[in-house]
């Protein structure tokens, strides 16, 4: 009898494309649940596979292969032993899909450490020889141990990425004791990082992102983290220190601090790894394990148990994966752009984002397109003030200033009910006060701005730095802020544009709706309700830009590349800068004409 076969994207050896066609099914017997493939996530550990990339853990990939092992879908047929699911059931399958299921670890129902004989959804074989082929396909046959049914209210595309970022996570935190008055700690914000911060949370515990750049802030703080330390902040780390329960470590960077984070524990912490780094372990302080009792623990997925308590731990948390969506006739496109999530754009604007000038004396980190943009909210508002800027009050100029400068993103925050983001920063009120003090108080100051941007190009270089500022408000204070609002259900995306819009001009809505560049404040209807500015118009068009390259649907569509949120964002700050700095030249152009005119009715 001839073997059945599959169809999906085949890897057929290190820097191959992937490609579409058929390899053989695995045979079918009384234990085999075959499915129908709806959805598939994408890990990390599939690039590794395709590239033959992690040999100190799993050897030589056993080329051709199927990746793929975050997977959803209907069941087809299933063996004459199989009860717990049925034809037409929506199921799961993750990372592991066999195991020995007689050696002590299985009876004692840990069968993700099975020593028996693991046999994992790709690039492994089945007892009998056959290969085993993971998600990005049309059909998947394996084990019915290892699959699971789905909750009705879990989607089948929200719930796939559970199966090996949810699990991988879920697992380790519930097994070392992460509950009410822990305190965790989670390095790296990304795809099983914005995991583990859900789950932590939903456990009750108290949840600090750590992060090697401030590039995740905001996201950290979508997902309900109480606070952020970026690898750069020493007094953060001197805050925290000794003050950690666990710490979850899903990823590992070059020359990894292991003393600068093992020093955030407390006396018994656990590190718990679950990013597996290229190489092995080194630079570990013994000094610091030994007389703190520090534990540093491996944890692999999880188990079936795991998995099932893991799914009604997730309904009943609503906890929630952020996803990005493809068709699977553009796998490749999807893998590619996870290659390519640090992008030569992306790298330059949140590279800019990132940038800030340490003082250590005072034990401060101003992030330099901050301070680029207060003095050009100062300079600006000092200059359409002209001679009047003696007349306002030093509280008036100081609350105008904040307003132009936070006026977006609170305008949407307030839309949405949330708290305002400005309120909680005193280092927003330093930076922008000290800037508006040094500004209005100090003529020789403004003076020296004044030959600054009267330099080539140097008003546009300040400009960038308020577009790439205005779009992280757009995406983060806007869009993301909707997109993670419950209330405002799944189909949201008018409230995204209006919101992403407001967040990157609403400053100038408030100015000019209290005419606050003018000494006597009044209130009147704002001229952009009547005639759009070119704030507005290319902050709509940024949050239009953003919603619609990030969306999958539309993308499909119209046949363009689903652009990752990271690189969304990173174009979205060139379309918005753009927009500003063209607007910097119009006002020239149209101040000149003017003095033309008059200098033509005086000659007259």
């Amino acid at each position: 009898m001839s073997q059945e076969k599959i169809e999906g994207w085949v890897c057929f050896g290190k820097g191959k494309p992937l490609e579409w066609t058929e390899q053989p099914r695995k045979h079918f017997d009384d234990d085999t649940v075959e499915l129908d493939i709806t959805h598939c996530g994408i890990c990390a550990s599939d690039l590794f596979t395709m590239d033959s990339g992690m040999l100190l853990c799993w050897g030589e990939t056993d080329y051709p292969c199927v990746t793929g092992h975050e997977i959803a879908g209907v069941v087809t047929k299933v063996g004459k032993n199989v009860k717990h699911v049925t034809v037409g059931d929506r199921v799961g399958v993750g990372a592991q899909s066999g195991s020995c299921l007689d050696c002590k670890f299985c009876k004692n129902h840990e069968e993700n450490i099975c020593v028996g004989g693991i046999v994992y959804t790709y690039d492994s074989r089945w007892p009998n020889g056959d290969k085993a082929l993971g998600g990005y396909a049309n059909k998947w046959s394996g084990h019915q141990h290892f699959v699971f049914k789905l909750p009705e209210n879990l989607s089948s595309e929200i719930a796939c990425t559970f199966f090996c970022a949810g699990v991988t996570t879920y697992a380790p935190l519930k097994h070392h004791g992460v509950t009410k008055g822990s305190k965790v700690g989670v390095i790296g914000i990304g795809g099983l990082g914005h995991y583990g911060t859900q789950w932590a949370k939903a456990m009750g515990a108290e949840v600090v992102a750590l992060s090697h750049s401030d590039r995740k802030r905001e996201d950290a703080k979508n997902l309900g983290c109480d606070d952020y330390i970026a690898l750069t902040d020493d007094a953060k780390f001197k805050e925290y220190n000794g003050k950690l329960t666990h710490i979850l470590c899903t990823s590992f960077a070059e020359d990894f601090p292991w003393g600068k984070y093992l020093s955030l524990l407390e006396p018994n912490g656990k590190f718990l790894m679950v990013a597996v780094p290229h190489g092995t372990l080194h630079n570990i302080p013994p000094g610091l394990l030994v007389p703190k009792q520090i534990s540093i623990i491996g944890s692999a997925i999880g188990s079936p148990d795991d998995i099932r308590e893991m799914l009604d731990f997730a309904v009943k948390a609503n906890v929630r994966p952020w996803i990005q969506k493809y068709p699977m006739k553009k796998a490749p496109e999807a893998v590619q752009a996870m290659r390519d999530a640090t992008s030569q754009l992306v790298d330059i604007v949140f590279g800019l984002s990132d940038a800030a000038i340490d003082v250590p004396a005072l034990g401060l980190r101003i992030p330099i397109l901050e301070l680029l943009h207060a003095i050009l909210i100062n300079y600006t508002y000092r200059t359409a003030l002209k001679q009047s800027h003696a007349e306002i009050g030093w509280g008036q100029g100081l609350l105008a200033t904040m307003v132009m400068a936070a006026g977006g993103g609170s305008t949407s925050a307030l839309l949405l009910g949330n708290p305002l983001g400005i309120l909680k920063s005193n280092r927003f009120w330093g930076i922008y006060g000290a800037t508006y003090w040094l500004v209005f108080s100090n003529p020789y100051f403004y003076q020296f701005l004044q030959y600054l941007f009267a330099i080539p190009f140097m008003e546009q270089i300040f400009t960038a730095a308020d577009g790439i500022l205005r779009t992280s408000s757009v995406v983060n204070g806007g869009i993301m802020a909707v997109s993670n609002n419950k209330d405002l259900g799944d189909d949201k995306w008018v409230a995204k544009i209006i919101c992403g819009a407001l967040s990157g001009c609403g400053g100038g809505l408030w100015t000019d709706a209290f005419r606050l560049s003018s000494p006597q404040w009044s209130f009147s209807t704002p001229r952009l309700l009547r005639t759009a500015s070119v704030d507005m118009k290319v902050s709509l068009l940024t949050a239009i830009f953003y919603t619609a390259s990030t969306n999958p649907a539309l993308c499909e569509w119209f046949d363009l590349p689903v652009l990752d949120p990271i690189e969304a964002q990173a174009w979205s700050a060139a379309v918005l800068s753009s927009g500003l700095i063209y607007r910097t030249y119009s006002t020239r152009w149209q101040q000149k004409k003017l003095e033309s005119s008059e200098e033509e009715k005086k000659d007259q």
